[in-house]
């Protein structure tokens, strides 16, 4: 018995993860109503919580890592919709500013994602404000994660690490969410 107690841990700890992942899935599924989201705030609130923070790390040796620095837990979500010539906050939770910007405003994160065809994942990050922004299509939806940064961070540092915290970001649980929202809403738009 002894021998097996990792994987034991191991696989209890998978059954917590995966309890929470469907709990959690279900609340958003029913937060849906003809297609539509019902209640945004909540919405926001279920992916919010579980994109958690994470330490980055530096590869010194075969053996041997060092830890950058940290991104720590999401302070703020956002979700934009295009609506005539404006990407409009449809909704926010946590810690937002909330802000429309038009579409031909390329300094937007918003805008540069709306615009990206290949609708992948993006991480721009703001020094002045010490945070990355995580963002990612849905359908019509641009979702947007605020993700504070901890530890001494420059512009050199985050250009050098930026590959690095987007694919801790895409490894996450929270991005589990992500990707399951973006099939939903996606889904939805294209039965819509």
């Amino acid at each position: 018995m002894l021998n097996i107690r990792p994987e034991i841990e191991e696989s209890i700890e998978h059954v917590q993860v995966y309890g929470d992942y469907y709990e959690n899935s279900l609340e958003l599924i029913g937060l849906l109503h003809n297609g539509e989201i019902s209640d945004w705030r909540r919405f926001l609130a279920i992916l919010r919580s579980q994109m958690t923070g994470f330490d980055i790390f530096a590869q010194q040796t075969k053996y041997h890592q060092e830890s950058i620095g940290a991104i720590m837990d999401s302070n703020a979500v956002t979700v934009y919709e295009k609506m005539g010539d404006q990407m409009i906050c449809k909704e926010y939770d946590g810690i937002a500013t909330p802000e429309d910007f038009p579409l031909d405003d390329f300094t937007s994160f918003v805008v540069q994602t709306h615009h990206d065809h290949l609708n992948n994942e993006k991480l721009y990050y703001s020094i002045e404000k010490r945070t990355c922004y995580f963002l990612f299509k849905a359908g019509p939806y641009i979702f947007c994660f605020h993700l504070p940064l901890l530890g001494g961070w420059d512009q050199f540092k985050l250009q050098t690490y930026q590959e690095d915290i987007l694919h801790a970001i895409l490894e996450s649980k929270g991005y589990s969410y992500c990707y399951f929202v973006k099939k939903l809403l996606g889904g939805l738009s294209i039965e819509g």
